[in-house]
């Protein structure tokens, strides 16, 4: 059966969560908007007219591709979380804030707060007096002190232990700590106190005795307009599961469709809870809740999609610890659907077949599969997810989005990038992770490559012939050194963040199988070694690569440790670091992303500027930095870096910082973790991440640093980069 999108009615799913069962029915279905023991509030979403997030100058297509590549991000940490294994060490890391809104009320009198609604989050907060380092609000600040009915939580409360990243050091008040994907952050105190939510009943619902978090540390890329985050995760502190008694496990949402121009775009989504949640009748359809780790995120079991009269049968092993079980996540803060590579594949070579439109490519590169339309409508076949138990028909609507009026017709579903080689007899298509050309496994010139860097959202696609040729190195000695039959991409499709045509495409030194590292293993021995000016000397030096017996340096001031192989990933270069010390205190360090003997913890990479480390190692050290540091402290806008001081010269006194890696001691001079903003703004150039623990470039300047790829080690010697 075809369907005429512009035809065809603009319906969403409507979605009952129950924490057994998931339902699900057309929007069609009249709802009661408050029944016995439920209430129904307002969905905002954060692109409508209703939002305090609305632009009127942005374009709907604006909108939507900005939402579009926030759900690439926060596909990516989906992605992380959900990839942990039982005996992974991980401190907890929520997902980037969601796509809707939420309003409220705190407190005894209430205050009223708007928040990011999210699904993939449990911890619900908000920024609260006084505030040490707050992102800009607009409303007022929840004032714990005016509020009759708050309280702290103590430490050996369960709503403490269960969140995980939490701490005691303010007597017996709980104290928590949550970061975020997108380098946002929030540290506060967990309480309890009253909350009013408003229904549309025109009748407030209030429940008292909700733990949340009284943020007083925030920071990172969260609106004005908003106050913090409402977590509606499966988590035991979200929203959902304190109010069990009172919503009997359920709630449902029913998101509107908003296509470009659409006369309902003034028209707010609900959510319900409790008997306000329950639907019943014939176009019912239900599929089992599943429950596994993480327990934040909402599982479901998916078997197979229907495109026409094909079914493709669905198979995903890597989402969470339980194989098959619960093998897709549901969640209302993504825009878009992703797909392991093999799955969209064929699922795109269907849909090729069974459309008949002139197929165009997405000039922002975005989409895989668009086609060209000249009144915003395409025949396309029948879509059904084929849910355990429940087979869903999704309108076009749903699978094909218009991005721009009289542009492309885009396919509403994006393959998951992930670290993937489809080999064919001749052709051969590239899918890696990678974050700096140190750590890109393959070369490409005018590239065959498809490169999804980790830390950023916009991804950079390429495709071409993997080729053999003879390279050509010109050596700062002036004779010429040629080396053949090196394996490169040849690349014919390449676009995106390649926007400097002096750039003709990544040249490999990580450490797979076709880097050029290995591919002249026999010519370098395994060894090379950089040595990197700082950034205000480079006008008038060169930064320089030497491989093979070039790269050797010894002395008394050479220090080495191991260089670590890890299977799962040998493109990156690992090192273990076992602490940092400040001044005459030594912070032990630990990675929450690998084993147990943490051997491995970090990784070396001069393609990232700044260091990265785990949420909770990084706030010891900041607070480590703070409690030795005279100066005055700054807040930077962007948020970006969070700890900034007042400086006249440039320059600020820092304790001695030492990272101690297994075997070797590393004194990092000022210039290494704090740069120079402007005039008068200096900032540390750590930051937290919990998904990688990188040591990045700015911490590398002026060491001399060499790989010895046969030996297993990487060695330093601190000196004037100028000089070599």
């Amino acid at each position: 059966m075809k369907m005429n999108t512009k035809a065809s009615t603009l319906l969403s799913a409507f979605v009952f969560l129950t924490f057994f069962h998931l339902s699900l029915v057309s929007c069609r279905k009249t709802i009661s908007d408050r029944g016995e023991n439920g209430f129904t509030l307002d969905l905002i979403h954060r692109d409508s007219p209703h939002s305090p997030f609305y632009n009127p100058s942005n374009t709907q297509s604006n909108r939507l591709r900005n939402a579009f590549h926030r759900s690439f991000s926060r596909a990516s940490f989906f992605k992380k979380s959900s990839l942990a294994t039982p005996n992974t060490i991980q401190s907890d890391i929520s997902l980037i804030p969601g796509e809707y809104l939420m309003k409220l009320s705190i407190g005894t009198p209430p205050v009223e707060i708007v928040a990011i609604a999210d699904t993939g989050s449990d911890l619900t907060w908000t920024q609260c007096k006084p505030c040490e380092n707050c992102f800009e609000q607009s409303s007022p600040l929840f004032d714990s002190k005016k509020s009759s009915t708050y309280k702290t939580a103590g430490c050996d409360v369960e709503e403490c232990t269960s969140i995980g990243s939490s701490s005691c050091v303010k007597g017996n008040v709980c104290e928590y700590q949550m970061s975020y994907g997108d380098q946002s952050h929030t540290i506060g105190d967990l309480a309890f106190d009253k909350f009013t939510f408003p229904s549309t009943s025109g009748k407030d619902v209030a429940i008292p005795n909700v733990a949340f978090g009284c943020g007083h540390d925030n920071g990172g890329t969260f609106n004005n307009y908003t106050s913090g985050i409402i977590g509606l995760g499966g988590g035991e502190v979200s929203i959902i599961n304190q109010l069990d008694k009172e919503i009997n496990g359920k709630f449902s949402y029913c998101l509107i469709s908003i296509p470009l121009d659409s006369p309902i775009s003034n028209v707010t989504s609900h959510i319900n809870f409790g008997s306000s949640a329950t639907v019943s009748g014939p176009d019912v359809v239900s599929t089992p809740l599943i429950k596994k780790d993480p327990s934040t995120f909402y599982y479901l079991n998916l078997e197979g999609v229907s495109v026409g009269n094909k079914t493709l049968k669905y198979k995903s092993s890597k989402i969470g610890s339980g194989g098959e079980e619960g093998n897709i996540i549901i969640d209302s803060g993504t825009t878009l659907t992703f797909l392991p590579n093999d799955f969209y594949s064929s699922l795109e070579s269907t849909l090729v077949d069974s459309i008949s439109a002139t197929r165009k490519e997405d000039p922002s590169g975005t989409f895989r599969l668009c086609y060209e339309s000249e009144n915003g409508t395409i025949d396309a076949p029948t879509i059904v997810t084929h849910f355990a138990n429940a087979d869903l028909e999704l309108s076009p609507s749903s699978t094909f989005a218009e991005i721009e009026q009289d542009d492309p017709y885009a396919g509403g579903a994006k393959e998951s990038h992930g670290m993937l080689v489809r080999q064919r007899r001749q052709r051969v298509s590239f899918w890696f992770e990678g974050s700096g050309d140190d750590r890109r496994s393959l070369v490409f010139c005018e590239g065959s490559l498809v490169v999804q860097r980790k830390k950023d959202s916009e991804g950079e696609n390429q495709a071409g012939d993997l080729s053999i040729e003879t390279f050509t190195f010109a050596s700062t000695c002036g004779e010429n050194i040629s080396i053949p039959n090196i394996a490169f991409g040849c690349g014919h499709a390449n676009r995106d963040s390649f926007t400097n045509n002096a750039i003709f495409g990544i040249i490999g030194l990580g450490g797979g199988n076709v880097s050029i590292v290995n591919q002249m293993n026999k010519e370098i021995k395994g060894k090379f070694s950089y040595c990197f000016i700082p950034l205000e000397l480079l006008l008038d030096s060169s930064n320089h690569i030497n491989f093979g017996d070039n790269a050797v340096v010894l002395g008394p001031d050479v220090v080495s440790t191991p260089l670590i192989l890890r299977e799962e990933d040998p493109i990156s270069y690992y090192l273990t670091l076992e602490s940092i010390s400040i001044g005459n205190k030594t912070l032990p360090f630990r990675s929450s992303k690998i084993s147990p003997n943490d051997q491995g913890n970090i990784i070396i990479d001069f393609g990232t500027t700044y260091t990265f480390v785990p949420f909770d190692f990084y706030a010891n050290l900041e607070k480590t930095l703070v409690s030795l540091i005279n100066a005055t402290r700054k807040n930077v806008s962007s948020g970006f870096l969070k700890l900034c001081y007042e400086s006249q010269n440039g320059t600020i006194n820092v304790p001695k910082i030492v990272a101690h890696f297994t075997n070797a001691d590393i004194v990092l001079p000022t210039t290494n973790t704090f740069t120079q903003l402007d005039e008068c703004l200096v900032c540390f150039t750590m930051l937290h991440d919990d998904e990688i623990a990188i040591f990045g470039k700015l911490a590398q300047m002026n060491f001399l640093i060499v790989f010895d790829l046969v030996g297993n080690k990487v060695s330093f010697l601190p000196t004037d980069c100028t000089k070599h």
